[in-house]
């Protein structure tokens, strides 16, 4: 009976043992596990910190390229406002300078053809008449040149052989200029040819010939040299073919 039961102390220390020594392996086992979970959660935490710090430094430099963006388009549009304020003030000086240059050339003109005389008489010189004329050329020799146009249509009114027409006649086959009437006329027929709305190349062909554009409601003014009394008045946009010539016309009859 005594070895019965210590026979089954043994066996049972034996598996008390065992028991102990499986709780200890499984509860290493836990701490194990435990701790891969706990290094896992760390590792979890570290890769969301540094999504987290990617995606700031990501907005961090898109942030500073729209930023540089809006300084580039701003500094782009002061540059070409520059630009554009630099040209007009460019042109409008080549504009004053051409001005000033077809006044003195314009004055040059009238000291060849008008020589300016204090005294009441006008003493003849080698075969030159001279005329005062308080009227300037608009274009080079105008006044000569409209002249002469007097002087030839006068010649079939006048009689055959008399001192009259012998005059007139000298005059006329001693004195001839390059017609610039007819260049301007030439130069405005092309432009007007289609004519349907002022574009752009044709303001600044008018521009450059000497004309200043008006624009009033449906129609625009051309004022000639600055001076009023040449105004030629057309409509602004038209759909008649012939208007381009009719506009010629006018500015014909009254300028050249």
């Amino acid at each position: 009976m005594t070895d019965l039961l210590l026979f089954a102390s043994i066996g049972l220390m034996t598996a008390l043992v065992f028991v102990v020594k499986q709780f200890r392996q499984e509860q290493s086992q836990h701490v194990i596990v435990q701790q891969r979970l706990k290094e896992s959660r760390d590792a979890e935490q570290a890769s969301e910190t540094m999504i987290q710090q990617l995606e700031q430094e990501n907005y961090r430099l898109n942030q500073d390229r729209e930023l540089l963006k809006q300084q580039s388009e701003k500094l782009y549009k002061d540059i070409e406002k520059e630009i554009e304020q630099e040209t007009k003030e460019l042109k409008e000086r080549i504009r004053q300078l051409e001005e000033l240059n077809y006044q003195l050339s314009q004055e040059n003109q009238e000291l060849k053809i008008v020589k300016p005389v204090e005294t009441k008489s006008i003493p003849e010189q080698d075969g030159l008449i001279i005329l005062r004329a308080s009227e300037r050329d608009f274009y080079p020799n105008e006044r000569s040149e409209i002249l002469l146009d007097v002087l030839k249509d006068s010649l079939r009114n006048v009689r055959e052989n008399s001192r009259r027409q012998h005059i007139i006649a000298d005059i006329v086959s001693n004195n001839s200029f390059e017609s610039k009437r007819e260049k301007i006329k030439a130069e405005l027929q092309e432009l007007f040819r289609d004519y349907r709305d002022m574009s752009r190349s044709t303001r600044k062909a008018l521009e450059r010939m000497g004309f200043e554009i008006v624009s009033e409601n449906n129609h625009y003014k051309l004022i000639f040299q600055k001076d009023n009394r040449y105004m030629v008045a057309f409509a602004k946009t038209t759909s008649d073919w012939r208007a381009g010539r009719n506009i010629v016309g006018h500015i014909s009859n009254l300028l050249l």
